[in-house]
This record gives C-alpha cells, sequence and structure tokens, in this order.
C-alpha cells in the first residue's frame, strides 16, 4: 500500500482518481481515498469525481461503497434540532406540495414545554418561483445551482451545499430526488461535511420504477441506498426492498393537504368526470383523448375536468387533440389552481391515467369527497391494496379504462357505494400522526434502530414479495410489450366495425397517393425554381460586371470634374484679376477724363482773352 500513496503523490488528480475507480484492490481504497483528500482537498476530488464519472455514477459507487469515511454510523442517540430538506421547487405538483406541509408541519411541532421542536430549513433550485405552495413563516428559505447542472458545473453546486451546512450546523439534510444524476453526489457532499449531518432520501415514487430506466440510475441506486443514513418510502412494499441494502428505511404516508371531517360528500353531478395532476408524460393526459372518445358514445352528454399545468408542449397537444376530436363540448382544461376541491365536489368519478404514481394523494383526495376510482394497475399503491372504492385496469388500455368509467357512470348507486368505500379509508388513514412518524424517522437515524422494525402477517408478507418479484424481473416491459401485440385486437373493441377501419385504411391510402403527387410536383416546382435560380445568380453576376464598369467609368467622371473644377478656379481666378484690371483702368480714365477737362477748361480761358494758340508754338504766340 505504501507503494501505492507513494505513487500517487507524483501523479495527478484525473490519474488518481483513475487509479481509484479501476486499479486499488478494494482493501486499500478507504486509505487511497483519504489520502487524495489529503492531498487536494474534499471539494476538488468530489467535483473531480463528478465531472469524470457524471454519466456513470454506477460505476464510481461500486468503489465508494468500500470507503469507511460514507460507511460509519452517526453519533448515537443525538437529537436533531435543524432539518434541511431539498426539493428543485415547491409549485405545482404533488411532490413540491408534500415537501410544503412538511416544512409546516415540522416548524410546527412543540415539546411538552410549548418549545418548538425543530428549525426548518427549505431549499430549492435557485430563486422563488410564481405560484408557490404557501410555507409558514419561520421555515427558512436557502437556494442551491439548479439539479440540472452540468458535470464540470457540479463544484458550485457543491460548495453553495457546503456552504448553508457551515452557516446552519444542520443535523439532518432530507433530500426528495431519487433518480436525479445529481443525488449521488449531493449525499457525497453532505456525508463529507465536517459536521456529519444525517443524509435522508425520501423516495416519492416506487422503488422498483428506475430499474425500467435501463441506465446507471438504476445501478447505482443500491448504492445510494447502501450508504444513505435514513430513508422513507411511500408503501411498506417499498420499505421492504430498500431494507436489503439498508435496515433503517421506513414507510411513512404523505401528508393530506385535507381535514377529512371537514369535507362534504360530492354533489356528484351526473357524467362528471376529473382528472387531477401534473401536466407530465408519466401521467400519461393524452390518453384521455381516446378514453373519452369511446365514454361519449355511450354517454353523450359526459363531462372531464382536466385540473393542472406542466409541459407546455404537451400541454399544447392535448388541447390540439381535443379540437381534432371535436370534444371541446365533454372536455374542459381547467389550468392549475390551488381550489381543487371545487372540481372534486362536483364530480362523480376520478380517473387517474398514470402509468406511474408513488404515493397517490389525489387518490386520497377523491375519496375524501366520496369518489369512485379508475386507474391503471399499479399494484404497489397501499391505496390499490386496500381496493377500496378502486377500479384498475391494464397500464395504457384505454379500452377497458372507457369501460370501467361507462359501468360507473350509468349506475348512481354503484357511484355512491363505491365512494362510500373510499371515504372510510380514508378517514381510517387520515388518523396516523405524520409528524410523529418522521419524529421517530429523524431520532432512529442517530440510533434508535427499533423504529424500524415491522411485523407483517404470512398473507401481508406473501402479497408484497409478489409486487416486488413481479415488477423487479419486468413487469413494466413485459406490461408494455404484451400491449403492443394486443393494440390491433384493442382497435376492434374501441372501433367494433373492421369495415370501418378498412375505409379509412383505403382514404389513408389515397391521401398517400395525394400527397406523393403533391410532394412531385413540388419536386418539380422545386427544380424549376432552381433553374430560375441559377439564370438570376448568372443576371446577378453579369450586372455585378456591369457595377464594376460603372465604378469604374464613375471614377473616371469623378476625375475630369475634380480636374474641370481646378480649371474653374483657375479661370474664376483670372476673372477676378481681369475685373480688378477693369475697374482699375476705369478709375485711370475717369482720372484723365478729369484731367483733360480741367485742360479743356484752362485753354477756354485763354482763348476767351483773344491769345491765339497755335500748336507747337504756344509759348511763343504767348510771349
Amino acid at each position: 500500500m505504501n507503494n501505492i500513496l507513494q505513487e500517487m503523490t507524483s501523479k495527478s488528480l484525473s490519474e488518481a482518481m483513475v487509479d481509484f475507480a479501476e486499479k486499488v484492490p478494494v482493501q486499500y481504497r478507504s486509505e487511497y481515498f483519504e489520502a487524495m483528500v489529503d492531498k487536494w482537498g474534499y471539494d476538488e476530488v468530489i467535483g473531480g469525481l463528478a465531472e469524470k464519472y457524471w454519466f456513470n455514477v454506477d460505476q464510481i459507487a461500486r468503489v465508494m461503497k468500500d470507503v469507511d469515511r460514507y460507511n460509519k454510523p452517526l453519533d448515537s442517540y443525538k437529537t436533531p434540532k435543524t432539518i434541511v430538506t431539498y426539493y428543485r421547487n415547491i409549485t405545482n405538483g404533488g411532490a413540491q406540495r408534500v415537501v410544503t406541509m412538511l416544512c409546516n408541519i415540522w416548524s410546527s411541532m412543540t415539546d411538552e414545554q410549548g418549545n418548538k421542536k425543530y428549525n426548518v430549513i427549505l431549499v430549492t433550485d435557485n430563486g422563488p418561483e410564481e405560484d408557490e405552495y404557501e410555507l409558514n413563516a419561520d421555515v427558512k428559505r436557502e437556494y442551491i445551482p439548479s439539479y440540472k447542472v452540468e458535470k464540470r458545473e457540479y463544484l458550485k453546486r457543491m460548495k453553495a451545499i457546503n456552504d448553508l451546512l457551515d452557516r446552519n450546523n444542520v443535523d439532518v439534510f432530507v433530500s426528495n430526488m431519487f433518480t436525479q444524476h445529481c443525488t449521488w453526489w449531493d449525499m457525497l457532499t453532505v456525508k463529507s461535511h465536517p459536521s456529519r449531518p444525517a443524509f435522508v432520501l425520501h423516495v416519492h415514487s416506487f422503488t422498483c420504477l428506475p430499474y425500467g430506466l435501463q441506465g446507471c440510475e438504476a445501478d447505482s441506486l443500491q448504492y445510494i441506498y447502501r450508504l444513505c443514513d435514513g430513508i422513507v418510502t411511500l408503501s411498506v412494499t417499498d420499505e421492504m426492498y430498500t431494507q436489503i441494502y439498508n435496515k433503517k428505511a421506513k414507510c411513512i404516508g404523505n401528508p393530506f393537504t385535507f381535514n377529512v371531517n371537514e369535507i362534504k360528500i360530492s354533489n356528484y353531478v351526473p357524467h362528471r368526470i376529473v382528472w387531477v395532476a401534473r401536466i407530465d408524460g408519466v401521467k400519461r393526459p393524452l390518453d384521455l383523448i381516446p378514453v373519452m372518445k369511446l365514454v361519449t358514445r355511450e354517454i353523450s352528454d359526459a363531462k372531464l375536468v382536466i385540473v393542472g399545468k406542466g409541459d407546455e408542449k404537451l400541454e399544447a397537444e392535448l388541447r390540439k387533440l381535443i379540437k381534432e376530436n371535436h370534444l371541446e363540448k365533454n372536455i374542459e382544461c381547467a389550468g392549475f389552481t390551488m381550489d381543487v376541491g371545487r372540481y372534486y365536489s362536483e364530480a362523480s368519478l376520478f380517473v387517474s391515467t398514470s402509468s406511474s404514481e408513488g404515493y397517490g394523494l389525489t387518490f386520497y383526495e377523491a375519496q375524501a369527497y366520496g369518489l369512485p376510482i379508475v386507474c391503471y394497475e399499479m399494484p404497489w399503491l397501499e391505496v390499490e391494496e386496500s381496493g377500496a372504492g378502486v377500479v384498475s385496469v391494464t397500464q395504457e388500455n384505454v379500452v377497458l379504462m372507457a369501460q370501467a368509467i361507462i359501468d360507473i357512470l350509468k349506475d348512481s348507486d354503484k357511484v355512491k357505494k363505491l365512494g362510500a368505500a373510499g371515504r372510510k379509508h380514508i378517514e381510517e388513514v387520515s388518523s396516523i400522526d405524520i409528524g410523529e412518524a418522521w419524529e421517530g424517522l429523524f431520532n432512529g437515524v442517530y440510533g434508535d434502530d427499533s423504529y424500524f422494525e415491522r411485523d407483517l402477517t404470512a398473507d401481508e408478507l406473501k402479497y408484497k414479495m409478489k409486487i416486488l418479484i413481479t415488477n423487479l424481473t419486468g413487469y413494466q416491459q413485459q406490461a408494455k410489450y404484451d400491449i403492443k401485440n394486443h393494440r390491433s385486437r384493442e382497435l376492434d373493441l374501441a372501433f367494433s366495425d373492421k369495415k370501418d377501419i378498412y375505409d379509412k385504411l383505403q382514404q389513408a391510402y389515397a391521401e398517400k397517393s395525394e400527397i406523393n403527387a403533391k410532394l412531385k410536383q413540388t419536386y418539380e416546382e422545386k427544380s424549376e425554381i432552381n433553374a430560375k435560380l441559377q439564370q438570376t445568380y448568372a443576371e446577378k453576376s453579369e450586372l455585378n460586371e456591369k457595377l464594376q464598369q460603372t465604378y469604374a467609368e464613375k471614377s473616371e467622371l469623378n476625375e475630369k470634374l475634380q480636374q474641370t473644377y481646378a480649371e474653374k478656379s483657375e479661370i474664376n481666378a483670372k476673372l477676378k484679376q481681369a475685373y480688378e484690371d477693369k475697374t482699375e483702368r476705369g478709375e485711370r480714365i475717369k482720372e484723365l477724363e478729369a484731367e483733360l477737362a480741367a485742360i479743356r477748361g484752362s485753354v477756354g480761358y485763354k482763348l476767351m482773352k483773344g491769345v491765339r494758340l497755335v500748336p507747337g508754338n504756344a509759348k511763343k504766340h504767348d510771349e
């Protein structure tokens, strides 16, 4: 080992990281990592590893799990005081609302003397946004760079996390992100901090779902579970699975946004359906179009209200399909609202098209209003396992979903019977104290292992193990494969008339031929345009040559003009001189004329005296 460490001193950080990940024997990894930290510091080492292995977290995670620093237990029986919880934002979403509510619950908890149990800090990406869920005034806000940060930028996020840990004396850091690239690096950052707060992962979805991603997120997740100080799941099935990697895992349900006892049963407006969720691919809102097309064939006045917003492109596509399928009178897009209750209170049925849910908070909301629920199969959900007023159908099978809705809406007694079963279930579930459950978790990560123990009956264990095995062996992929193979059968059931399908295919072929003809015409027009463009380019070149010649002639003319201006100036100068000479001669002539006049005057005077003047002899005659 000494030789390995000695070699490291002469290497760059990049070279040392490669050795750490690929060459150092497992028994020396911890010591080698500490040597890197001693030489370059935590920020540089973690930041460098993030940049190098950003898209291969699973590769570095297999190595990091052997570093002693990240496997050491926390100080025993410490009483946590300051709780940080992180999520990307707190607007428009189920997880966002849950995070907000948990902050409010924790900040409101007091001991027997009335003292606050926890100082609560909510950390989100960047700054505050519009339409955020309401927080208690004593919940502190902090902001860090976005979870979408690029690998070369992670160092900024890491420094922001370290800064907030430095300033706030944090005891527990709860991360609500569990499949993003940044989660692994955030965990290392928190667990590397000198104050060594507990890192708790709050899983907002079914634990097995990431294995459908077939990527490093799924492979690295098991290592995140191993190194976490605590894990909170939303079902006992998830709890069982995560305890394979970490015994400190606990199922704690989400808090409810309502007091069941204050909610009145729906007015059950006939044939009214409500869908409440974020507009997102995983919620599959576009499935509502074929579902409603089938429902309205049997119940023409059926109306669906879609409550929620999200992906703008998906929203636009949804509205487009509503219009194209002439469902404007049957489907209303209500958008996002804080007052979801008014839509529940008028509905006769709640429908969900989600391919997955972590907890299904809206399911419980629907039960509180006494609404029957129709959804795709998600057997890991506690609410679906209860069977209380829930009718589930095969994933993505819009025909079966439509039929289930029709069967319920056509029977008002069935609506009320299923709704009553759901209402009874939510009344039982809502009696659980969520704040107390989280307090047990906070204390448990610091040493109270008994909190994480659970007794299950043989039947409960059998059911939950079946769900795990089914999903871990590719349940979702197989379900999608089966659906694709039976798509033609579903079309037959949906439209019933094969001739109608055949006619539509013939029409499609005719339209295709027409399109091809138009394309051919377009290509010909394009060729003609290209020929004209070539001609235009030639004419342009000719014009450019003429312009060049014109510019040359213009330059020559300018030179001649300059010469003419010079000659004109010279002529003007001569004219001026001539004018001055003329003026001078005129004045001289005037002087001479004056002298002449004077002479003539003098001669005339003498003539008048009788003196005869003879030219040339005037003096002689005068004498």
